[in-house]
């Protein structure tokens, strides 16, 4: 049976996600496939948003996916794809390659299956070729592990992760170190405990952001400013204070080293939330 296709675009407009679900529909009714660009941001990097095209056949309800498997499933009043892991009782279990969390899906909203994937170059990849279930194992399976990595940050846990960092910041600048030799030599001019300092503050504005709201990354750029001169201030406290210990010193290069470490963090920090605001609006 000939494909059905959808409209050629270059560019996707945002409510195509609604417009495929239209046609998928029409195309089930007709038990035809459908070839259309794919869209979406769920299966990064093996589907990539407006670049590929994928071929969708239509499934009835009561059928069996396999593991890894592309799902199309209606959801929202969209169309939205989804990697089959597992089933759970009556539901499906799907991942996005690039999502965060897994989510249980009802069979019944499950219209499609993704059978073939057409690149920019004109190749054809079968999706039950082995190459390609190797790549979709991978995928998955390395989102998985970015996952379990993430969720030791997820929740309240960042806050607790936050004062085990600032913690340990204030035990490694006042602890006493009479009895700790400190090298001497120079590494592109710099001493070992100048880089030591700027390495330890350079995850203080990270820190302090998500002790004070936690994770709530779309804050204010007065709050960005506030959590930059807020972690220079522990920076100066925690130097300063070294006065007044009296098996500590206060050293002028420390304290550079300090502010150095925060400021680059910061902006790593800014860099990494901007990137992540661009993806989400688009």
């Amino acid at each position: 049976m000939p494909h059905k296709n959808s409209t050629d675009l270059t560019t996707l407009p945002s409510d195509y996600a609604r417009v495929m679900l239209i046609e998928l529909k029409a195309s089930a009714k007709e038990n035809a496939p459908l070839f259309t660009r794919y869209g979406g941001y769920g299966m990064e990097p093996l589907l990539r948003n407006g670049k590929e095209r994928v071929n969708i056949q239509p499934v009835k309800l009561g059928f069996e996916p396999k593991m890894y498997d592309i799902l199309a499933i209606e959801k929202d009043a969209k169309c939205t794809f989804r990697r089959f892991i597992r089933r759970q009782g009556d539901m499906f279990v799907v991942l996005g390659d690039s999502c965060r969390n897994e989510e249980l899906v009802n069979p019944a909203t499950v219209l499609g299956i993704v059978d073939e994937v057409k690149r920019q170059d004109g190749s054809l990849i079968m999706c039950g070729g082995n190459d390609w279930i190797k790549r979709s194992a991978t995928s998955i399976k390395r989102r998985q592990r970015i996952n379990r990595l993430k969720n030791l940050f997820a929740g309240n846990r960042i806050r607790y992760w936050a004062i085990a960092y600032f913690v340990i910041l204030l035990i490694s600048m006042w602890m006493p170190l009479s009895n700790i030799p400190l090298p001497d030599n120079f590494i592109f001019g710099l001493r070992p405990d100048h880089l030591f300092h700027a390495s330890i503050y350079c995850f203080c504005a990270f820190f302090l952001m998500k002790l004070c709201w936690g994770g709530n990354s779309s804050v204010s750029s007065l709050k960005n400013i506030l959590v930059w001169a807020g972690s220079v201030t522990i920076g100066l406290v925690t130097e300063f204070g070294q006065k007044l210990l009296p098996y500590r010193s206060f050293d002028i290069n420390d304290l550079i080293a300090n502010i150095l470490g925060v400021s680059l963090g910061w902006m790593v920090l800014l860099l990494v939330i901007r990137l992540r605001r661009h993806n989400i609006h688009n």
